[in-house]
């Protein structure tokens, strides 16, 4: 059976390699009484995409998963406030910012991010539109796209 980070990385078009894929992909997971209730993925992959223009000092949040029995708990939280915590631990101040898209109609989770010091960036920015279509996040209901790309600098 392939592993976690084989799947995830095929999604991502990332090397098949288990061991390749895993360094790929930064996966935090919480566990509470030997059971996993929430996790989130990080990835450098798609800020080295040829096909935007954004900085490339950043990590990706690929996904952020929470079991429905542990949301509305500050499991997401915690997971993401960790995650912003490993990101300005890797390298020398390498990674500056923390990058994610949302759906726009989640807006409990929209909310947790905006608390949490994430900014929208506006739909109509070229470079935002590009690496938004490089993702294939660009649907749109109504002339409104449906996922929201948010950013957050984590340099203290």
């Amino acid at each position: 059976m392939p592993s976690i980070g084989r799947m995830l990385g095929s999604l991502m078009g990332l090397p098949a390699d288990d061991r390749t894929a895993e360094q790929e992909i930064e996966r935090l997971t919480l566990v509470e009484d030997g059971h996993i209730i929430g996790c989130v993925d990080m990835s450098a992959a798609e800020l080295a995409l040829p096909t935007h223009q954004l900085p490339t000092e950043g990590l990706y949040v690929c996904a952020l998963a929470v079991l429905p029995l542990a949301r509305r708990c500050g499991v997401g939280r915690a997971l993401m406030e960790f995650s912003e915590s490993f990101a300005r631990e890797q390298g020398d101040g390498e990674v500056r910012d923390l990058w994610l898209h949302v759906e726009r109609a989640a807006k409990g989770t929209v909310l947790l991010y905006e608390e949490l010091g994430y900014k929208s960036m506006p739909d109509s920015k070229r470079e935002y539109v590009e690496f938004t279509k490089a993702l294939n996040l660009n649907q749109e209901n109504n002339g409104i796209p449906d996922n929201l790309l948010m950013r957050k600098s984590i340099i203290t």
